[in-house]
């Protein structure tokens, strides 16, 4: 249920994706001096991907597991992250994660809102 009546991506899907361009716009501007970036197409840093989705999943309650020493040595990635490889151009696409729990979430909101208001009963 869209009750905002928009016809694109949800509201949640978007935040991520804003919150993408920012970190991508401060890390250029931080970066501005360094000659750490020509200009050209770079692939969105994964280190800034995760640290998107750790923010948003944490507005939704949810609270990621960091990895063992052993788990991350399993996989053979730092224990810190970033924890999708560097050849991944998807990553573990958090951002449509993060948005499809806002979207169930705002489902079961709704839902909820329309038992209470008229009661579940149909009349």
């Amino acid at each position: 249920m869209n009750l905002s009546c928009a016809t694109g991506p949800p509201s949640f899907a978007i935040s991520t994706s804003l919150t993408n361009q920012v970190f991508s716009l401060l890390e250029l501007w931080n970066e501005r001096s360094s000659g750490k970036y020509e200009k050209k197409v770079y692939d969105f840093p994964k280190h800034l991907d995760e640290k998107v989705a750790a923010l948003h999943l944490e507005k939704l309650g949810a609270k990621p597991n960091l990895l063992t020493k052993d788990q991350a040595g399993d996989i053979s990635i730092p224990v810190e992250g970033p924890h999708q490889p560097a050849n991944n151009k998807h990553g573990v696409d958090w951002w449509v994660i993060c948005g499809v729990l806002a979207s169930c979430l705002s489902f079961l909101l709704a839902v909820a809102t329309f038992v209470l208001r008229f009661g579940g009963d149909g009349n």
